[in-house]
């Protein structure tokens, strides 16, 4: 195994290949490239400029519900993922009002 691999598996990251003769999601990350580079002068860093991107409407999703790449990529979650989120959100509030209370 590569250490890319062993990587990925460290970090339980699912890695996914575009299929071949579709050149979208290369398209994509190009048209993400492009963006970054002419317009990362307005904002503090990488960071800022991708919570932006994410949360800008974009013509091929729903525009009657002006949806954002943030809001097709919850939406598609599953629901593993959404108990998984759910159940560490309790127990840091859990851990925290222990805190609190002296525990």
């Amino acid at each position: 195994m590569y250490m890319f691999e062993l990587y990925l598996k460290r970090h339980r990251i699912r890695y996914v290949l575009c299929r071949v003769g579709y050149p979208q999601t290369n398209g994509k990350l190009g048209k993400f490239r492009d963006l970054y580079n002419n317009h990362r002068f307005w904002f503090e860093g990488l960071e800022t400029f991708v919570v932006w991107y994410n949360n800008r409407p974009y013509g091929a999703f729903n525009l009657w519900e002006v949806e954002t790449s943030e809001m097709v990529f919850v939406k598609m979650l599953w629901s593993e993922v959404w108990l998984g989120m759910l159940l560490s959100s309790l127990d840091g509030e859990i851990v925290s009002n222990k805190t609190s209370l002296g525990e």
